[in-house]
């Protein structure tokens, strides 16, 4: 029963339930939200012909008629954490899953590492015998960031000095900076990836550079 009075107590509402003609006596429990009463009551009747009379007619608490209605819990959602599907447990799950053993995957994954570190070296070697492919290997590092747009970017006239590159790099770093306290919870990640690659694009021409 709904919007019942929260004044009415579990024994009130049980005697004036049993008045309505029943055959057996009730039980009542209000329902809770924390030490709140609600105005929601749950009957539960001693026989099905008590159910289906409440059901059909109501009931009358104090004065007020009031409409019986069929309790409905929330089902329980249940998942299988072997096959992932909903409606029953693991320990009644009749899919076949394939396990891999932990071995293998770490046998796996040093044949990955070992692969791909051949692949780099080989990859590196043959860049440093051929200059153009190199240029090309280590222009990618920047995103293919010209000189220009990187002096821009640091606010840089000149990149001789290592000393002012990194220094301006770590103000405009800080500037960007969410952790920041002064920044107020405002940065960006992307103008830090820029700072960082036009840094990396200076200290690349300042090191070519050198090697003239």
């Amino acid at each position: 029963m709904y919007d019942i009075d929260h004044e009415h107590s579990e024994d009130f509402i049980a005697n004036e339930v049993k008045k309505s003609n029943l055959k057996m006596d009730v039980t009542i429990r209000r329902f809770m939200k924390g030490s709140k009463k609600m105005s929601t009551v749950m009957i539960t009747f001693g026989c099905k012909e008590d159910l289906d009379q409440a059901l059909k007619y109501g009931v009358k608490v104090g004065n007020s008629p009031e409409d019986v209605h069929l309790y409905k819990p929330t089902p329980k959602v249940v998942q299988c954490f072997k096959c992932f599907k909903f409606d029953h447990t693991k320990f009644i799950c009749n899919q076949v899953t394939m396990r891999i053993p932990v071995g293998l995957l770490h046998q796996i994954a040093t044949s990955l590492s070992r692969a791909f570190r051949k692949t780099f070296q080989e990859e590196y070697l043959a860049a440093k015998q051929n200059p153009k492919k190199w240029e090309a290997a280590a222009t990618s590092n920047f995103g293919n960031m010209d000189l220009s747009e990187a002096k821009k970017i640091l606010n840089l006239e000149e990149v001789g000095d290592i000393e002012a590159l990194q220094e301006q790099t770590d103000k405009l770093l800080a500037m960007n900076e969410k952790k920041n306290p002064k920044n107020q919870g405002i940065g960006s990640g992307y103008l830090q990836s820029k700072i960082l690659n036009a840094k990396e694009r200076i200290e690349y021409e300042m090191n070519t550079s050198e090697g003239k």
